[in-house]
């Protein structure tokens, strides 16, 4: 890896055509993206000690906060900083129009073995999962819909009511 791209950050954002109005949502759309970024650093050999939230309210006033943490890629690990991040910055109960979840402060991944075994093991199955059959084949429950959420969502789409 070039000296260079250690300096660069990663990146992902929510493209939803629709606000996020309630917590569950707000829930699932930072699983999705904290998984997606972890799964970029993963493949670039990196890991993050800074994970940064970007919340854009539907009138575009837009908050950003940081925080520094130990360095890793799991998306377990990276999961609760974002989440706690949006529930410290969120001051008014207004419609989400966009999120945004960033690492920076990268590092290369060549961390010692741990004595007793370690996670990078079960990522680096998830990993060969996602590029063996696509990023959405496997991930972290709590990105996922309800069963009721996504039927009425086919439905919709199918132009079916529920």
């Amino acid at each position: 890896m070039e000296e260079g791209s250690l300096r660069s950050s990663l990146k992902v954002r929510s493209l939803d055509r629709e606000d996020l109005r309630d917590p569950a949502s707000v829930h699932r759309q930072l699983c999705a993206l904290c998984q997606k970024v972890a799964w970029r650093a993963r493949k670039r050999g990196v890991r993050a000690r800074t994970v940064t939230l970007k919340l854009r309210y539907f009138d575009f006033e837009t908050l950003t906060r940081s925080r520094t943490i130990p360095s890793t890629s799991a998306d377990s690990e990276l999961l609760p900083v974002p989440l706690d991040l949006f529930r410290r910055a969120r001051r008014r109960p207004a419609p989400v129009r966009l999120l945004g979840v960033a690492l920076s402060n990268l590092v290369l991944d060549d961390r010692q073995l741990h004595l007793f075994g370690d996670d990078s093991r079960r990522w680096e199955s998830v990993d060969n999962v996602r590029a063996r059959y696509g990023y959405g084949a496997i991930g972290l429950a709590g990105s996922l819909r309800s069963r009721r959420a996504s039927t009425r969502w086919r439905a919709h789409m199918h132009g079916n009511a529920c």
